[in-house]
Order: C-alpha cells, then sequence, then structure tokens
C-alpha cells in the first residue's frame, strides 16, 4: 500500500488544518495510508536555539498531537534531522508516493 506523508511543522493541530486536510482528501481518493510526521531540526539549521520555555512548549504540544492521531487510530513519527534530508528518506522508507504539508510562514 502507498502513502501520503504529512509533515507537521509549525501547525501542531488537527482541527481546521488546511495540510491535514488536504492529506486526508488524498488518502480517501487514493486509498494510501496516511503518515504524520515532525522533524525535530539540529540547532544549526535556525537562526536562534529554541529557549527552554520553547521547548517545554513544543514537547506537549507533540505529546497532545501524538495523543490525539492515537486516538484517530494513527501514529505520529517524530525523527531528528535536517528536514531537507529526513522527510525525503522518511518518504522512501514508507514507500510514499507523496507528501503534504503547510506553507511556512518564515522568510
Amino acid at each position: 500500500m502507498h502513502t501520503t506523508l504529512l509533515w507537521f511543522r509549525r501547525d501542531l493541530r488537527l482541527a481546521d488544518n488546511p495540510a491535514l486536510e488536504h492529506a486526508l482528501h488524498l488518502t480517501r481518493a487514493s486509498g494510501h495510508a496516511l503518515l504524520p510526521v515532525f522533524v525535530w531540526e539540529p540547532p544549526a539549521r535556525r537562526r536562534w536555539a529554541p529557549g527552554a520555555a520553547a521547548r517545554w512548549w513544543l514537547w506537549h504540544s507533540l505529546d497532545a498531537l501524538a495523543h490525539e492521531l492515537s486516538g484517530r487510530g494513527s501514529r505520529l513519527a517524530i525523527v531528528q534531522g535536517d528536514p531537507v534530508t529526513a522527510v525525503p528518506a522518511l518518504g522512501k522508507a514508507a514507500g510514499a508516493s507523496g507528501a503534504v504539508w503547510a506553507a511556512g510562514l518564515d522568510p
């Protein structure tokens, strides 16, 4: 079975999430499985290292997202690395035929 990868970036919500809605539309239309993923980027890829409060918020937000996905029969994959290489590697390993993510708001 083919897979559609959903890359959660900064928008870690299930309600009113356009990327999730599009990914679900693709999976329903094609019969693909959905693989939600979050990539923890190394500090070298960032302009600044997140502080303790930001890391605490992110950890708890990811935990809540994973719990919500689990309640819906899915599982959040969390990997560490450069998204430029990590996302395609995950897609290849999962046999993904496509990936969906929300547009970034960063400059």
